[in-house]
C-alpha cells in the first residue's frame, strides 16, 4: 500500500478512534484515582489499559490497516522524505540518512500497513520505524493544578503542532489531564491560538472525580 493510500484508508476510521479515546477517558473515571507520585504515568497507565482493548476490537474487522498505541512517540524520517510536497513526510527509515527527531508525545495512535507489518514484524532486528505507518492521533497527559496546567499547555500543543506540520497523517490532538478544578474553555482557546494549533480536545477530570468532562477546543 502506498503512503497516500494508507492515509486515505486511515481517514475512514478517525471518528471511531475518537469515540474510543473519549470512552476510555470516561472509563478511567470509574477507577479510584490513587495518585501517589504526581507522575503522568499514573494517569497514562489506566487510560492505556482501557483504550487498548477498544483498538484491538476495531482491528478485528480491518484487513489492509491496523491501529496500534505507541508510547513516547517521537517521529523520525529518512532523507527520501524530501520527495514529498509541503515539507511533510511519512515517518519511515528506509535505510537512508536519518533526519532529526521531533520531541516525543506521551501516546500516539498510529495506522500501520497490514502487509508491511506482517512481513517485517518477525525480524527482531527491526523496530516499528521500519514498518510503513502514519501517526493519526497524538495524546499528551498532565497531572497538575489548573493554573500550572495552563502554563504547560502551550508547550504540549507546540510539540503536537511540530509533528503535525512535519508528518503526514496527524488528524487529532488530545490533552488528557487530572487537575483540581474544571478548565476554562476561553483560556484553552487563548493558549491554542498562541500555540498556533487549529483545534484540539481536552479530556479533564478533577482528582475527587466530581468534575469529569471532554471539551472540543476550536477557533471561533
Amino acid at each position: 500500500m502506498e503512503i497516500d493510500e494508507l492515509l486515505q484508508e486511515a481517514a475512514n476510521f478517525i471518528g471511531q478512534i475518537d469515540e474510543c479515546i473519549k470512552k476510555a477517558w470516561h472509563e478511567v473515571k470509574i477507577e479510584p484515582m490513587r495518585v501517589l507520585l504526581w507522575d503522568e504515568r499514573e494517569l497514562i497507565m489506566p487510560f492505556y489499559f482501557h483504550l487498548r482493548p477498544m483498538i484491538e476490537d476495531l482491528n478485528e474487522n480491518l484487513k489492509d490497516i491496523q491501529f496500534y498505541i505507541i508510547p513516547e512517540y517521537a517521529p523520525k524520517a529518512s532523507s527520501y522524505a524530501k520527495k514529498y510536497d509541503e515539507g511533510k513526510y511519512p515517518p519511515l527509515l528506509e535505510d537512508e540518512t536519518e533526519r532529526s527527531r521531533t520531541r516525543k508525545v506521551d501516546l500516539c495512535i498510529a495506522a500501520f500497513d497490514s502487509y508491511d507489518l506482517e512481513n517485517k514484524k518477525k525480524d527482531t532486528k527491526r523496530t516499528y520505524w521500519f514498518i510503513k505507518h502514519l501517526p493519526i492521533a497524538l495524546l499528551e497527559f498532565k497531572i497538575e493544578g489548573a493554573e500550572r496546567l495552563y502554563e504547560k499547555m502551550k508547550n504540549d500543543l507546540e510539540k503536537c503542532r511540530e509533528i503535525k506540520q512535519k508528518y503526514l497523517g496527524v488528524n487529532k490532538i488530545y490533552l488528557c489531564c487530572l487537575t483540581n478544578k474544571g478548565l476554562s474553555k476561553k483560556r484553552c482557546q487563548k493558549i491554542m491560538n498562541e500555540a498556533k494549533v487549529e483545534n484540539f480536545t481536552v479530556c479533564y477530570g478533577t482528582w475527587d472525580g466530581n468534575n469529569w468532562d471532554i471539551v472540543e477546543i476550536k477557533d471561533i
